[in-house]
């Protein structure tokens, strides 16, 4: 039998509610010619899972290519299978890993204050976090320190929507231009994530 080989893309990382596209070449290593028509297998292991699992069963096309679209919600590693024929023997891809970072986004009510007054940081974590705590985080000299942290949860939000998210009240004392972000750190499930930054001016 012929060796084959199934190529695979490398490791990347999307945000939370984006796809992911997998591809992979199936060639014969001799005659260094694609497969063409042949059925390839791509199992995937979320994270926690303690072994792949299938997910799906394509053909490749004239080129041996195959490739497939997917919306991972946490990590997850994945491979391809070819189970080989009377020609080309069984092969497995190398595994990649697609990350799926969290998605912070957040907000400030209101963005121009007096000093003395209170702004309200408020906003959303995806995916679900809920009883998990997110930390604000302000630019000063050039570099993000901690300010506070608030808990996910299930609540009533300053836009009057209620829905999973995180509210903290700050009192600004200086005046000026200040950078504020919202950071969710990495889990076993999901890569960290960041809000853009806000600026909030006191005056």
């Amino acid at each position: 039998l012929d060796a084959t080989e199934a190529s695979d893309r490398r490791d990347e990382t999307i945000n939370d509610g984006t796809s992911a596209t997998l591809a992979t070449t199936l060639s014969d290593t001799v005659s260094k010619q694609p497969i063409a028509g042949a059925s390839v297998v791509l199992l995937e292991r979320p994270a926690g899972a303690s072994s792949y699992r299938h997910l799906a069963t394509l053909t490749t096309n004239s080129s041996g290519a195959a490739t497939e679209s997917l919306r991972p919600t946490i990590n997850t590693s994945y491979e391809w299978q070819y189970a080989g024929n009377g020609i080309h023997a069984a092969t497995t891809s190398p595994k990649t890993t697609v990350a799926v970072r969290q998605v912070v986004v957040l907000h400030a009510t209101p963005r121009h204050l007096h000093r003395g007054d209170t702004v309200v940081l408020w906003g959303t974590v995806t995916p679900n976090e809920d009883h998990q705590r997110v930390v604000l985080q302000q630019k000063v000299h050039g570099t993000w320190v901690r300010r506070g942290a608030a808990k996910i949860k299930r609540q009533r939000l300053p836009d009057g929507k209620r829905a999973l998210g995180f509210v903290v009240r700050v009192t600004e004392n200086v005046g000026g231009k200040e950078e504020a972000r919202a950071v969710r750190a990495h889990t076993s499930r999901n890569a960290a994530g960041a809000s853009r930054p806000l600026t909030i001016k006191v005056i």
